[in-house]
């Protein structure tokens, strides 16, 4: 069975030999928000809560939504890690439509005389 995402989050902490301090700290979070998030106080924590301290902790949102050992027969996903997932898919959808959006208006500029496309 796939582990809390707050549980994976304070394995990673520990493995680490971080404190919790330091790693709210290089996230850009509050002790007691990264404390709230390990312990399941925060449900639902918000996607840019959940990236930072996985950034944080050098671990992929894909590992972390993942959240299964390697060694582990392949769970059924639970309803945090399935919104995690997509959300992850979700922003790389607008990753791609924003390097569309960017392509497009490059060519629109340089068709009425403002600019080269490639630069």
């Amino acid at each position: 069975m796939p582990l809390p995402l707050g549980l994976l989050l304070k394995q990673a902490r520990q493995e680490a030999g971080l404190s919790l301090r330091e790693v709210a700290r290089r996230a850009g979070l509050s002790p007691g928000q990264l404390s709230q998030m390990e312990t399941g106080a925060r449900k639902s924590p918000g996607f840019l809560s959940v990236a930072q301290a996985a950034a944080a902790l050098s671990i992929s949102l894909d590992d972390l939504a993942g959240s299964a050992r390697p060694d582990d027969p392949a769970p059924k996903p639970s309803s945090s890690s399935r919104a995690i997932k997509e959300t992850i898919a979700r922003i790389r959808r607008i990753k791609s439509d924003a390097k569309s959006i960017s392509k497009s208006t490059d060519l629109a500029l340089h068709a009425l005389g403002a600019g080269d496309p490639a630069e």
